[in-house]
C-alpha cells in the first residue's frame, strides 16, 4: 500500500468546505455529506464513494468540489461505489458497498 496523505486529503476536504468525521483503516468518512473517501494502492489517488440514500443533486456538487479541489494538490478523487450504512445494534455499523446495476 503506497504511503497515505491523510494530511493534503484533510487540507482538500477543508478547503471544499467540508469536514473529516471519522478516518478507519483505508476509509475516511465525511461529516454531513453521505461521502466516504477511499485510500488506494497509488498516494495521488483516492476514490469517493456515495451514499445511495443521499440526495444526488448534493451528492454531485460535493464529489465536484471535492475533485476540483483535489487538483489543486497533485491529486485525483474518482468515483467509487455506492453504499449504504446502517445499524446492526447498539455499537456496530454495516458498511455495504453495492454493485453497479
Amino acid at each position: 500500500m503506497a504511503p497515505r496523505k491523510l494530511g493534503v486529503v484533510k487540507t482538500i476536504v477543508e478547503s471544499a468546505g467540508m469536514d473529516i468525521g471519522h478516518v478507519w483503516d483505508d476509509l475516511v468518512f465525511l461529516n454531513h455529506t453521505g461521502l466516504i473517501l477511499q485510500f488506494t494502492d497509488r498516494e495521488d489517488i483516492m476514490l469517493i464513494h456515495r451514499n445511495s440514500e443521499g440526495e444526488l443533486s448534493v451528492l454531485d456538487r460535493a464529489i465536484s468540489l471535492l475533485k476540483e479541489t483535489a487538483l489543486l494538490y497533485a491529486m485525483t478523487f474518482l468515483d467509487g461505489e455506492d453504499f449504504l450504512l446502517s445499524q446492526e445494534d447498539d455499537e456496530n455499523l454495516r458498511l455495504e458497498f453495492l454493485e453497479p446495476g
